[in-house]
């Protein structure tokens, strides 16, 4: 999945598991879960599985100074 490239935001999902937001962010999926562990991304748990808002990931991109 890692070569599948985001050409349009808006065909996401609200809520993107950790495999497409690593494609997203260009980044691992191992990453993200880090991120999440240390606090510096935000998500809820959906069955166990941790996920994040596509709106909340936006403004991050957006916004890099709030990134940290």
């Amino acid at each position: 999945m890692r070569n599948k490239r985001i050409t349009n935001w808006d065909d996401l999902p609200v809520l993107l598991d950790a495999e497409l937001l690593a494609l997203v962010m260009n980044c691992t999926p191992a990453t993200i879960t880090r991120w999440t562990r240390e606090g510096r991304l935000q998500s809820v748990q959906v069955n166990r599985r941790h996920m994040y808002d596509k709106e909340y990931i936006r403004r991050l991109l957006t916004n890099k100074e709030e990134c940290k």
